[in-house]
């Protein structure tokens, strides 16, 4: 269980795309890298909308994004519980 629970408290971003894609990442830039949104954009958005969630579309690609920062410390308490 230790080994999991490093593992979710690492994740900082869930995203959600248009497209059917869901995934979770560790770092903003990371993200940025995989759905091509720059990353300065996604954190500008970001701390804009309540400092939780935004909507980012690729340029690139023209997918759409629902990005969350996750909240770790409440989620591992929920799975330990």
């Amino acid at each position: 269980m230790d080994d999991f629970q490093k593992q979710i408290e690492e994740m900082r971003y869930i995203v959600l795309s248009n497209d059917g894609m869901m995934n979770v990442f560790t770092s903003l830039r990371t993200m940025a890298q995989k759905i091509e949104v720059d990353f300065s954009t996604i954190s500008k958005k970001i701390n804009t909308h309540s400092g939780e969630s935004c909507y980012c579309t690729s340029k690139k690609t023209h997918i759409i994004y629902y990005i969350q920062k996750m909240r770790t410390s409440e989620l591992v308490s929920e799975i330990v519980s």
